[in-house]
């Protein structure tokens, strides 16, 4: 009866097996009398063996018994309920345990769909976020080409394609709130679904930076000498960015908080590059004076790859907390690589 259950109430969202230790045996009269006023037909069902299931995974192991039994089947959830044995029960109190049964399927179904649900909206969060995630990592690249190579085409499409980001964006924030609005979550799902939140405002910013550098080459009138991006170190900043963007994308699909750690010391080479950046600028400028716009552009270039390290250490403290429930803000960077 109560796969029959699941069958009409589960509307083929779920899939369900009765077996017992017994097989063969025909289904009780009674059964199929209560299951046909339900509009079901048990006339030509029998009975089943757990055995027939041997080496078959289920998501939930329903037991009429009182206590646990061993089933020899895997299993992710044990779940027992406790009804009378309606084998001897006249048709009246058969009919009172089936409806038993019915409505307790009825609770499991609701519960079982709703967590399955929530499931798919958390992982359809994820793969989102990954899409922009990967997306402002080549905003970051195409932004370093285009700095490289003054190639003005590809700033352009930096600068394009910051409307993707954006959209991106909205949707995931969206899909936050209606996630808290629907579901409710807790505990992990809660954390993860905060995480994102945070993440992707972020990654948003990161690539407002890249689109900024964008903007940089546009305005510019002449290609960046060699010898000024060599002495700023810019190149290096954009890589190291792009590691660390690199780095926490996937510490966040792999939920590896060692990994999502290890941009703490990334960042430090970024933090040192424009610590130096002033003095380096103004001895550079003071032997070419003609080079002063695109010197100025620069040192913007490098205050703005040091903000994605600010970002992407941030980035790296949400994964943490998603992980680990452990909040790293405001503490002081020796505690933060702890």
């Amino acid at each position: 009866m109560a796969e029959a259950f699941v069958k009409i109430h589960g509307k083929g969202r779920l899939e369900a097996f009765s077996a017992g230790l017994a097989s063969g045996a025909k289904i009780s009269p009674k059964a199929v009398e209560a299951m046909m006023e339900k509009g079901y037909d048990l006339s030509t069902h029998h009975s089943k063996n757990i055995t027939e299931f041997k080496g078959t995974y289920f998501d939930i192991i329903v037991s009429f018994l009182s206590e646990k039994t061993e089933t020899g089947l895997s299993y992710g959830k044990f779940i027992s309920w406790e009804l009378p044995d309606p084998a001897k029960m006249e048709r009246e109190n058969f009919r009172a345990v089936c409806d038993q049964i019915e409505t307790k399927v009825k609770d499991l179904i609701n519960k079982q769909i709703f967590v399955t649900h929530l499931q798919e909206e958390l992982n359809n969060l994820k793969n989102d976020l990954s899409e922009m995630w990967t997306l402002v990592i080549h905003q970051l690249i195409k932004s370093k080409e285009a700095l490289v190579s003054f190639n003005k085409d590809l700033a352009r499409e930096v600068v394009i394609n910051e409307k993707r980001v954006n959209g991106l964006e909205l949707k995931i924030d969206r899909d936050c709130e209606n996630i808290f609005a629907l579901f409710n979550p807790v505990a992990i799902d809660l954390r993860f679904v905060l995480a994102v939140l945070k993440i992707n405002n972020n990654l948003e910013r990161n690539g407002d930076i890249a689109e900024g550098i964008s903007r940089f080459i546009i305005n510019n009138q002449n290609p960046f000498t060699a010898d000024l991006l060599e002495k700023t170190r810019v190149v290096k900043m954009f890589e190291v960015s792009q590691a660390m963007l690199t780095d926490v994308l996937i510490a966040f699909e792999k939920e590896d908080p060692v990994l999502a750690r290890s941009v703490f010391g990334a960042d430090e080479i970024l933090d040192e590059i424009n610590l130096k950046a002033n003095q380096v600028i103004a001895e550079y400028v003071r032997s070419n004076p003609d080079t002063i716009e695109q010197a100025l552009y620069i040192l913007s270039t490098i205050r703005k790859l040091e903000r994605i390290g600010d970002q992407t250490k941030n980035i790296a403290e949400e994964i943490i907390f998603f992980i680990e429930a452990k909040v790293l803000k405001h503490k002081n960077k020796g505690e933060g690589k702890n």
